[in-house]
């Protein structure tokens, strides 16, 4: 096991609104946020569906990154129902989550999808959510991390590693979304260190203790700071709990580095 090097990372929570919101709300979320006064030192992002990033863009602090859902991993062309990168980018986003569990499991991508679009995303300007995750089933039988560490070995190797600052690793378990219930803290961090010890192989430690690695799974405000507290987690990719204003700034204040202290004491 490579040795660890203990880097200050910036946290990063971003939200996932998946198919839910309407113009309204989408603009009543951007005045809320903006007035907010959200912490400094947490880089933010919000993704919302496609039709409602204009409206976002148009109304959000621009400390606030604004996010894609999904995307084409190809250029602009006969696509009927795509969005390419160029679009996106154009509609005010910079960063897209790819590998989605739900990306995966209802709509059957690949880790060959993932790859190739987390590749075009970066080619295209865009950061990338890379998101990994193993199911009730995987985990009962004990093959988690194998699982998490080939859906990563899949695409990072063709990520050129400068562009590996642009990538945050996503680590969302599918037994822990949308059912209330996170991970208990203690798998969380294995999971985070068993990644991190992966990049740490791959490339140097040096450059594993600066890559993000966040959590997603039924996170809230009830349950954020214990998770902030763990060594290798660096934010949170929050979904129901994000659709409330409110509730996402609480993560966001939640997961500053004074409320973590506060937390810690």
């Amino acid at each position: 096991m490579p040795a660890r090097v203990k880097t200050a990372r910036r946290f990063i929570v971003g939200a996932n609104w998946k198919c839910h919101g309407r113009m309204t709300s989408a603009r009543a979320y951007a005045k809320a946020l903006g007035d907010a006064a959200l912490p400094r030192d947490v880089d933010v992002y919000i993704a919302p569906s496609l039709l409602h990033l204009h409206a976002l863009r148009d109304g959000m602090p621009e400390e606030v990154e604004i996010a894609a859902q999904n995307f084409w991993d190809g250029g602009d062309g006969a696509y009927t129902g795509e969005t390419s990168g160029d679009m996106l980018r154009e509609a005010g986003a910079t960063r897209v989550i790819v590998g989605h569990s739900e990306r995966r499991t209802l709509f059957g991508e690949t880790d060959d999808d993932v790859r190739m679009k987390a590749c075009r995303a970066l080619e295209d300007g865009l950061s990338v959510s890379l998101c990994v995750g193993e199911n009730a089933g995987v985990r009962s039988e004990g093959g988690a991390v194998e699982f998490c560490i080939k859906q990563l070995e899949a695409v990072m190797p063709y990520v050129p590693e400068s562009k590996w600052r642009d990538v945050v690793v996503v680590y969302e378990p599918l037994w822990a979304i949308g059912t209330g219930i996170a991970a208990e803290p203690k798998k969380v961090q294995e999971m985070h260190a068993a990644i991190r010890d992966w990049f740490a192989a791959r490339t140097s430690v040096a450059r594993a203790a600066k890559m993000r690695i966040t959590y997603g799974g039924s996170v809230n405000e009830q349950n954020c700071q214990s998770l902030a507290q763990l060594e290798d987690v660096d934010g949170f990719l929050v979904g129901n709990a994000s659709l409330s204003a409110s509730s996402f700034i609480g993560i966001c204040k939640g997961s500053s580095v004074a409320a973590r202290k506060c937390a810690a004491a």
